[in-house]
């Protein structure tokens, strides 16, 4: 059964992992996922990938959500806390992310193995962020928290994509699969531009939703993503 279930309601791409990223007008997804998502990431002098969290392969370190990341003319670009732009491989810009990490650290373009912490593209509601913001309602609650590729406008006051796990979603020509919930960690509730700290949020995905929140996908068919696009469920 195909059923229309909503529209893109926004797209975010992240050059490089566990920095800030950047919204998109459209997006091309290909078998490894977004082009050009989390293809960069900070790597410490012991070869570990920065992060909200420690595990074989990721190092938690501190301060990454102070920077952002995007692409000019395909080249990745990290904007520093006070604005500055600088080339993201470029030996200036590790000495400068070094010196503000206060650890030895460069910027790395991905080899053999995905620097994505699951699958290839990572996706939300707006259904499941209404109701986080009746549970935090004085809080800044949106898509930047849980850094989605596509968070889809779809009708329901829960995380209604939960649901959709072993199911297909077909967008304009674009065919994902839902493989897998989203597992949340610590960065969820950490503060970002203008978004304030929220420590109690991780406790809250944990009781009602055992910790998990969105879902992940593998590309089936790839193409071009665009917003407003029309979501349908397969």
């Amino acid at each position: 059964m195909h059923q229309m279930i909503g529209t893109v309601e926004a797209l975010w791409r992240y050059p490089v992992k566990s920095l800030l990223g950047e919204p998109c007008p459209s997006l091309h997804v290909e078998s490894r996922g977004v082009a050009g998502d989390r293809l960069y990431a900070v790597r410490d002098q012991e070869g570990k990938f920065g992060s909200g969290k420690n595990t074989r392969r990721f190092r938690k370190i501190d301060g990454l959500f102070d920077f952002r990341s995007l692409y000019r003319d395909d080249a990745p670009i990290i904007v520093f806390p006070d604005g500055t732009e600088q080339d993201a491989l470029h030996p200036e810009t590790a000495r400068a992310l070094s010196q503000y990490l206060q650890q030895p650290v460069t910027v790395a373009r991905e080899a053999e193995i995905p620097h994505h912490d699951a699958a290839p593209v990572h996706i939300i509601t707006s259904a499941g962020l209404d109701a986080l913001r009746r549970a935090f309602p004085d809080t800044g609650i949106d898509e930047r928290r849980f850094r989605p590729n596509l968070l889809l406008r779809v009708d329901g006051d829960e995380p209604i994509e939960h649901h959709w796990v072993g199911r297909q979603l077909k967008i304009g020509g674009v065919v994902l699969e839902i493989t897998e919930l989203a597992e949340r960690c610590v960065m969820t509730t950490f503060a970002q531009a203008d978004l304030p700290r929220v420590p109690s949020l991780l406790k809250h995905l944990a009781d009602a939703y055992r910790m998990n929140f969105g879902v992940y996908a593998k590309v089936l068919q790839g193409g071009r993503l665009d917003l407003q696009n029309e979501v349908e469920l397969l």
